[in-house]
C-alpha cells in the first residue's frame, strides 16, 4: 500500500477531516447563507491543517513519485 498512498497515514486522515468538514459546511449551506463565517473557517482550517502538515512531516519524506530534480539541474 505504500506504493500507492505516498505520505504518512496521519495526512491522510487529515484529508478525511478536510472532506468532512467542507460536507459539514455545505450541509449548513454557510457559503450561501454565513459567506463571512464560511470564509473565516475556511481560511482558520487551511492555516491549522498546513501547521499539522508542517508539523508531522519529516524533511525526507517522499512527496511525489517522481524524483524533485535539484536548482540548476537540466531536465530531459
Amino acid at each position: 500500500m505504500k506504493r500507492i498512498f505516498l505520505g504518512r497515514p496521519i495526512h491522510w486522515l487529515f484529508i478525511l477531516l478536510i472532506v468532512g468538514g467542507g460536507l459539514a459546511l455545505g450541509l449548513e449551506r454557510l457559503h450561501v447563507i454565513h459567506f463571512n463565517t464560511f470564509v473565516i473557517t475556511l481560511f482558520a482550517a487551511t492555516v491549522v491543517l498546513l501547521g499539522l502538515v508542517l508539523a508531522t512531516a519529516k524533511g525526507d519524506d517522499p512527496l511525489t513519485r517522481d524524483p524533485i530534480p535539484e536548482l540548476g539541474e537540466e531536465q530531459s
